[in-house]
């Protein structure tokens, strides 16, 4: 069967809540934009498809509070995120994104305290986030030269998990080619 995972993303320009809704994403940062407007901030990470996440001024606050305001020393550096769907905007809930955990903190966590509203504020507690294990070095060349070696669906199967520990998890590349493949073995199989 399909997966149709891939059909309910939102199109949009950025991570959101409905990227994530009840559940938790983690991210490593590859560089920090900062421009003019209402979302100055973009903070790119490990497969972010070009959707960064665009803090609000609350966890934009966290993150200096944490990691410094020079947005070079985030780099490495990882958040997991949780979709919270009381967050509002112009007064209606709309759902948003909340920082659940911080790597390169102290390992007790981070306590502060947020805006709710204008003159509301409440804490909140930053769980620590053991930082993520580098991932090989492996190209794209390299595992696509794997999926080709391999001959039946177990060995690309394994290839397939090994591709997945890599920077390069996630990309339209090494999907085609895991497919197609696929679809190379099934015809081998059928055949004999």
């Amino acid at each position: 069967m399909p997966n149709v995972s891939h059909t309910i993303i939102a199109k949009s320009d950025q991570l959101n809540f409905d990227d994530i809704r009840s559940g938790e994403k983690i991210i490593e940062i590859t560089t920090v934009d900062v421009t003019a407007g209402d979302q100055p901030v973009s903070i790119h990470y490990k497969n972010d498809l070009n959707k960064p996440y665009k803090p609000c001024k609350g966890m934009l606050r966290l993150l200096c509070e944490a990691w410094g305001e020079e947005s070079e020393n985030w780099h490495g550096k990882s958040i997991k995120l949780y979709g919270e769907g009381s967050v509002k905007w112009a007064g209606q809930e709309i759902g948003g994104l909340r920082i659940r955990a911080l790597s390169h903190i102290d390992p007790k966590g981070l306590s502060s305290y947020v805006a709710v509203t204008r003159g509301k504020r409440r804490k909140v507690t930053i769980e620590y986030l053991e930082p993520q294990a580098v991932k090989p070095k492996i190209t794209i060349k390299a595992i696509l030269d794997a999926f080709k070696a391999a001959e039946n669906f177990d060995a690309l199967d394994e290839k397939w998990q090994k591709a997945q520990q890599t920077d390069h998890a996630g990309s339209d590349e090494i999907e085609k080619a895991y497919e197609e493949r696929s679809k190379e073995i099934q015809t081998k199989m059928s055949g004999e």
